[in-house]
């Protein structure tokens, strides 16, 4: 198990009272709230401590704070552009712009800059939605690498074309 799949079955674990602190947590950074640092702090920082490859700290904050706002199930392989994509394949007159608007906000900013167009975007979701919170975290985690932006393009803009 990679480290990144070990700290998102800690995440899908959370007890709703966790879910709701993180919900309250939005847009606050890190050292914000002692209670949502140290939730944050029991499900990385052992899985940081064995191994430098964990999930970047950054990355996994803005993913449990996204989680709390909208904690929809994990499928491997559900990736969040292919999530976006689809909502707006739903109704593509109505949907396209705002979606197309979204994607664009969000390959575009700097990871701290990603939580407001994140949000945009799950807000769109159901709970009968389900994404791979794996590869969101692994995605975020190498974020300034250009390759990830274009994959999450290619992926958003694949039935387009």
């Amino acid at each position: 198990m990679s480290s990144t799949q070990e700290f998102v079955q800690l995440l899908l674990g959370l007890k709703e009272g966790e879910i709701s602190l993180l919900r309250r947590l939005a847009f606050a950074p890190l050292d914000k709230s002692v209670t949502g640092f140290d939730l944050f702090t029991g499900l990385w920082w052992p899985i940081r401590a064995k191994t430098p490859r964990a999930p970047r700290r950054e990355a996994a904050w803005l993913v449990l704070k996204l989680y709390g706002f909208r904690p929809i199930k994990h499928t491997p392989g559900k990736t969040f552009s292919m999530l976006l994509a689809r909502w707006r394949a739903e109704d593509p007159e109505k949907r396209e712009p705002r979606a197309d608007f979204i994607m664009n906000r969000i390959t575009t900013s700097p990871l701290d800059g990603l939580e407001l167009p994140m949000r945009m975007a799950f807000a769109r979701f159901s709970e009968s939605d389900s994404i791979d919170w794996v590869a969101l975290t692994d995605d975020l985690s190498f974020w300034e690498k250009q390759e990830i932006r274009t994959k999450w393009i290619n992926d958003f803009f694949k039935d387009r074309r």
